[in-house]
């Protein structure tokens, strides 16, 4: 009997101290396992870890570390992914004559009247959709814009709209409704047909009467206006394109829209 104790004894020691090797019969004496003779197990400190952590590789020269990752949404506030991005640029340029508006210029949530001028998408795909009532969209438009002649001082002032319409059915939509606006000066200088960058930047969500619905379609449409002039200035602003236009330019001075859609997580 003594002599079976002692056997079992023997053997669960060796099994104690072996080293193991899967893909190799000549297993890293200096770990515990080897797996095809590069990828390595050390042991790992399991007293250090917090619920949710993770052992995380830190390069060829820097030991591994527990590291924290989110896996509850509900912990970090306004966190989304990308779902959908489009950009786009095959517009066409804008000319904005002289005549200054008058009256009260300010904008209304729900305009699209006959003051702004839309910006021609040449039969571009402004659509999107969403799959979540809780999407953002961010919306940026970039342009460059140019006056006619030259004068220090004198100049005028434009707005540049984004505004979205929902689809009533498949091939229709409503009304286009204002959901972002910004208002550039345009300067001249010593300079003949200076020209500005300008952008426009915009975050849709549903707030208030209007909420996203997976079900439907959105079309976008970038439209501009004058505004007033100021040092007697009466010449023409053109946008996206140039007073005088050449090959050139009209590559140079194109407009673009980039648009992207963000799903929350949680």
């Amino acid at each position: 009997m003594k002599n079976y104790i002692y056997i079992i004894i023997s053997l669960l020691t060796a099994n104690t101290y072996a080293q193991v090797g899967f893909g190799t019969n000549n297993p890293d004496p200096e770990y515990s396992l080897t797996v095809e003779g590069n990828v390595k197990v050390e042991d790992i400190n399991l007293e250090k870890a917090l619920p949710g952590m993770v052992y995380s590789s830190n390069g060829p020269t820097t030991e591994p570390s527990w590291k924290v990752v989110a896996s509850d949404p509900v912990s970090i506030p306004n966190l989304n992914y990308l779902l959908f991005s489009k950009s786009l640029n095959n517009f066409s340029a804008l000319t904005l004559q002289s005549k200054k508006l008058s009256g009260n210029q300010s904008y209304k949530i729900d305009e699209l009247n006959t003051s702004w001028k839309i910006i021609g998408d040449n039969s571009q795909d402004l659509t999107f959709k969403v799959t979540n009532p809780s999407s953002k969209v961010f919306v940026t438009f970039e342009s460059l814009a140019q006056v006619s002649g030259l004068g220090t001082g004198t100049g005028t002032n434009f707005a540049c709209g984004i505004f979205m319409a929902e689809s009533t059915n498949a091939t229709k939509f409503g009304d286009y409704k204002l959901k972002g606006v910004r208002i550039i000066t345009a300067e001249r200088g010593h300079a003949t047909n200076a020209f500005f960058n300008f952008s426009v930047s915009t975050e849709i969500k549903s707030e208030g009467n209007f909420v996203f619905d997976p079900d439907k379609t959105y079309k976008l449409q970038v439209a501009c206006k004058r505004r007033d002039n100021f040092g007697n200035y009466n010449g023409t602003l053109v946008i996206g394109g140039g007073v005088a236009p050449s090959t050139s330019w009209a590559f140079n001075s194109r407009s673009f829209l980039k648009i992207n859609v963000f799903e929350p997580l949680n």
